[in-house]
């Protein structure tokens, strides 16, 4: 898989909550069956630790949601 140059967005997520942590284990699967396509931000890295769940995802480009559905 060739290097892009991009900046990255970091997802955390408190464990202490079940569902919340169930949701988040659940869109970290999606994302890693989902193929690489320039039109899917694709994640990067997964970390776990006790307290806390991170996903580091590949960022959408310099336009904010609010711009891009106007």
């Amino acid at each position: 898989m060739p290097k892009r140059k991009s900046s990255i967005v970091v997802k955390v997520c408190s464990l202490a909550e079940d569902e919340t942590a169930a949701a988040f284990q659940n869109e970290r699967q999606i994302l890693k069956k989902l193929p690489e396509h320039p039109n899917i931000v694709r994640m990067v890295e997964f970390y776990e630790n006790a307290f806390k769940a991170y996903i580091v995802l590949e960022r959408a480009g310099d336009i904010t949601l609010e711009k891009f559905v106007k």
